[in-house]
């Protein structure tokens, strides 16, 4: 029996991973796609450019990083939980992008970590789903 070898097993486990791929995808190519730029005008154009940067940079060592270091379904969670945070902060920023908080006191720098954070923690969690939703195909001879 393959899923002995698996915490996730299948089924009822299988159907939340992919869950929550959807939602992870939905806040990446969604929100952050579509509301970054808006939050960061007020900042200036070089604030949009650096977090952009930042978090492509991050994302595939996020994801590698994924691949060897599984977590369990707690760890999950709150990865998930974690990035719901980050991109409703960048969605109520968008919202309020002409008065926006803190544009003399640090705003351009949170906007930079908050994409990053973001951005890392939702290419691990994707890569660990996946990773978790392979386990009980024979995942186990991953290099």
């Amino acid at each position: 029996d393959s899923t002995a070898t698996s915490p996730w097993g299948h089924g009822r486990q299988a159907k939340w991973l992919l869950s929550l791929q959807v939602w992870l995808n939905v806040l990446q190519n969604g929100v952050n796609v579509s509301c970054l730029a808006l939050a960061a005008k007020p900042y200036g154009r070089g604030v949009y450019q650096t977090a952009q940067t930042v978090s492509l940079i991050i994302d595939p060592l996020a994801a590698a990083l994924g691949f060897r270091v599984l977590p369990g379904p707690v760890a999950l969670i709150v990865a998930t939980l974690a990035v719901t945070g980050s991109q409703g902060y960048i969605l109520a920023l968008s919202l309020d992008s002409v008065e926006p908080p803190m544009l003399e006191g640090g705003g351009a720098a949170l906007i930079v970590l908050v994409t990053a954070v973001g951005r890392a923690l939702t290419a691990y969690a994707k890569m660990s789903a996946n990773v978790l939703l392979q386990v009980g195909e024979g995942a186990e001879s991953r290099l």
